[in-house]
């Protein structure tokens, strides 16, 4: 009985008289034998490597990070991740990284119980203004709350909270990749920003309507409130709401243009002007004007008393 088999070496397909047979031929056959004896020789001289290091660590007060990883059985990330937080001291000489093996051993010391929902439990000390800060299990879980619980008080998103709790100098305590910080801090922060700071102005007007409008672009959004000190609050997330009525003053909504200003096509072509020379003549003689929409207007006011009433 002949069977169509694929090679567990070279991946070739072909003909099998067997069931068992994995080989497409004795040479496939012997290159994956001394393979797997290559790979078996590594994992031993592997495994026999560790065995001299945890040997050698036991006569050390001072390890390395080889030796701390062998001995500890963790990544070598996840070690470095535990001296950032303060949860095993170390002291650099140079560049390299030299830990106390007391300080390993007093780890297993602890004895502190393992728990997945509440990991700040385990251990919460953090480096704060240079002192080290022990807090037991009850008062941490009433002191500190996670940056996501941040995040929904605030109404805001992780990024936005990570420079305004960095702006503000907020303390927190890190473990792992995690922090937490201070739920009075978080309080009176979330407070102050949900304080309206223009109670006097009820009308307000989002970033899209102003667009929507008069067809702005956000940077010539940014430019109009920053040139004329408009009022502004933050909303919801990273929202910000613009006063109405000093948008509207500023865009002159509800001006009656045709009363207080000139079109400027209409001068140029009672005067003989080209616009290059029209504008000479209204920034030589400082004569207000404004655009609006794209449209040149011409105070009336100073206009008049530079060239005197236009008949149109």
């Amino acid at each position: 009985m002949r069977y169509t088999r694929i090679c567990a070496y070279c991946g070739k397909e072909f003909t099998a008289y067997k069931s068992c047979t994995q080989y497409c031929s004795s040479l496939c056959s012997k290159r994956a034998y001394k393979e797997r004896q290559r790979e078996k020789n590594r994992k031993n001289v592997v495994a026999r490597d560790q065995e001299q290091i945890v040997s050698e660590y036991t006569r050390k007060e001072v390890v390395s990070i080889k030796e701390a990883i062998c001995y500890l059985g963790i990544s070598r990330s996840t070690l470095f991740r535990y001296i950032r937080s303060g949860m095993i001291p170390s002291m650099k000489l140079g560049s390299t990284v030299r830990l106390r093996r007391t300080d390993l051993d007093y780890l297993f010391d602890r004895k502190l119980p393992y728990s997945k929902e509440e990991r700040i439990i385990k251990i919460a000390e953090s480096n704060v203004s240079g002192n080290s800060v022990k807090e037991n299990a009850t008062e941490i879980t009433d002191k500190y709350i996670s940056r996501k619980e941040a995040c929904e008080m605030l109404g805001i998103c992780n990024a936005t909270a990570w420079k305004l709790f960095k702006k503000h100098k907020l303390e927190c305590v890190t473990f792992g990749s995690c922090k937490y910080y201070r739920r009075d801090q978080i309080e009176k922060l979330a407070k102050r920003r949900n304080k309206d700071p223009y109670p006097e102005i009820t009308d307000w007007m989002s970033k899209d309507e102003i667009q929507e409008m008069f067809e702005m672009t956000d940077s010539a959004i940014y430019s109009l409130v920053s040139e004329r000190g408009i009022p502004k609050k933050p909303h919801i997330g990273s929202t910000v709401l613009y006063s109405r009525r000093h948008i509207y003053e500023a865009k002159h909504v509800g001006v009656d243009f045709k009363k207080e200003y000139y079109r400027a096509e209409e001068v140029m072509t009672l005067m003989g002007i080209n616009r290059n020379q029209l504008h000479n003549r209204l920034r030589s003689r400082n004569i207000r004007r404004l655009t609006v929409n794209r449209i040149l207007w011409i105070n009336k006011k100073d206009f008049n008393e530079v060239y005197g009433d236009l008949e149109f």
